[in-house]
């Protein structure tokens, strides 16, 4: 990608193993951005998203069954470590 080309370019990829190439890693490292910080961001984010009121009854309505209590359950830990 253009993205990939402009970060190998200047030197910014901060990985090499491809299996850090993927939404739950950051392999970007920039003058002005560490991987850790763009992480914080992206978990900052996805709190903000998942904690409004109408993601959350969404989620809500959709159980049907015991086991989308326990996957919700499941989610809810996963959540909550991120706090």
């Amino acid at each position: 990608s253009p993205l990939y080309h402009q970060c190998e370019e200047n030197g910014w990829i901060d990985a090499s193993d491809w299996k850090y190439f993927e939404q739950n890693f950051s392999v970007i490292r920039t003058p002005r951005l560490t991987p850790g910080q763009v992480m914080k961001a992206r978990d900052a984010a996805f709190r903000q998203f998942y904690t409004q009121p109408r993601v959350v009854t969404g989620s809500l309505g959709k159980i049907r069954s015991g086991r989308d209590v326990a996957n919700f359950a499941r989610m809810l830990r996963d959540f909550l470590g991120w706090v």
